[in-house]
């Protein structure tokens, strides 16, 4: 087998790879000389591996061939059981906290029990298809197109609808709020029109390459990006007079990124980095430098297993069974935080936040928010504040 045995960069640091006679992987050798060693068992599965500084990682597995344990670095254990069918029933953290689960006789997931003893159960169609699930905090519900496409979601907030072409695509979304956006796309599935909900609308185009090159509002406010040979973007153009570039190192790496007001020069910001032989960050540079922080108090805090914050100035932090902080820090104060049986926040301290059924935050206090749910990451789109004020936002 033509296993590598060493990767050199464009800036000459090299990484080296060992292997044994079965061809597994038994040594890593990163570019500045630290070692990774990894250990296999019997029926060549990795079992263990050990960094540079000692640290040990290691799964276990039952006589089914299920992974029943994980150790990290740090030791703190992970553990895992299952029933005769092979299928998970319980998982216990490292700090005791478990989560069970349950099957039906499809065997599909029938329930999943948190570590607060709140039990979520799942309904499905004829065909396997989710239907409904309920929990301490209500029903969500499903309904389904002839192509399994999600139509409706459903629940005590309200329901989300969706509307698709003939490719799947999604080409309209109504949100609990009864907020329209509306999609287009080119031949080859990019986005070139997307409307919100008062009509507003944003247009994107796109180079041969699929990379969007320009996006433009409804008041014509354009941003322009462009990319150099490798696909990096290097420039931002925006309708406001400003520009952020980038310049990269011969391995990739970003070096630079500076934003200056064009008709001048000015720079608004820059950021300089340098990196070692592995790709890690060794200094960052500022302009204008940053301000350090201003502390009235003294602020001292511990940690215990899994990282977790233990004491601040002095005072207990506390969590609840399924590691949601429920009495910390806020804002240098202690306050309290409450948790859903989704682990959604719904208060921290004096603020209350609003979920829809797909659990994205549509409001806090007062203010509402229109999310654009098509991205990986959701998008707030239009912001409207208990006095009306309205702000929107546009993306590239």
């Amino acid at each position: 087998m033509d296993n590598p045995i060493g990767i050199t960069d464009a800036l000459s640091n090299s990484s080296t790879f060992d292997y044994d006679e079965l061809s597994r992987l038994i040594q890593a050798t990163d570019p500045k000389n630290r070692v990774t060693q990894f250990d296999y068992d019997d029926l060549n599965r990795l079992v263990e591996s050990e960094d540079a500084i000692k640290g040990i990682s290691s799964q276990g597995f039952d006589a089914e061939g299920n992974r029943e344990l994980l150790s990290d670095a740090h030791e703190h254990k992970t553990q895992f059981h299952f029933d005769k069918n092979g299928r998970l029933v319980q998982e216990t953290e490292a700090t005791s906290d478990k989560v069970r689960y349950t099957y039906s006789a499809r065997d599909l997931l029938e329930s999943v029990t948190n570590g607060r003893n709140q039990k979520r159960q799942f309904a499905y169609d004829a065909v396997g298809r989710l239907k409904s699930w309920t929990d301490p905090d209500g029903t969500v519900s499903y309904t389904y197109d002839a192509n399994g496409n999600v139509l409706t979601v459903t629940d005590a907030s309200g329901t989300i609808t969706r509307e698709y072409d003939k490719l799947n695509r999604v080409t309209k979304y109504t949100d609990t709020q009864n907020h329209t956006l509306q999609y287009e796309y080119d031949e080859v599935g990019n986005l070139i029109t997307l409307t919100y909900p008062d009509g507003k609308a944003v247009h994107y185009e796109y180079d041969a390459a699929d990379q969007l090159v320009k996006v433009t509002d409804w008041g014509n406010r354009e941003t322009r990006y462009a990319y150099d040979k490798n696909g990096r973007l290097i420039s931002t153009l925006r309708p406001n007079g400003t520009q952020m570039t980038r310049v990269y190192d011969d391995a990739g790496q970003l070096k630079q990124q500076k934003d200056v007001l064009i008709a001048t020069g000015e720079v608004i910001s820059q950021f300089d980095f340098s990196y070692d032989k592995a790709g890690n960050i060794t200094q960052e540079l500022l302009i204008p430098p940053p301000q350090p922080p201003q502390f009235t108090v003294p602020t001292n805090m511990t940690y215990g297993l899994s990282n977790r914050l233990v004491t601040y100035n002095e005072e207990a932090v506390q969590f609840d069974a399924d590691g949601n902080m429920i009495r910390g820090p806020l804002s240098g104060n202690m306050a309290n935080f409450v948790f859903d049986s989704r682990n959604r926040l719904v208060s921290a301290g004096e603020t209350a936040y609003h979920y829809d059924a797909e659990n994205q935050r549509i409001g806090v206090n007062q203010t509402q928010y229109v999310i654009n749910s098509q991205p990986v990451l959701s998008q707030v789109l239009v912001r409207t504040k208990g006095n009306g004020e309205v702000t929107y936002y546009v993306y590239g």
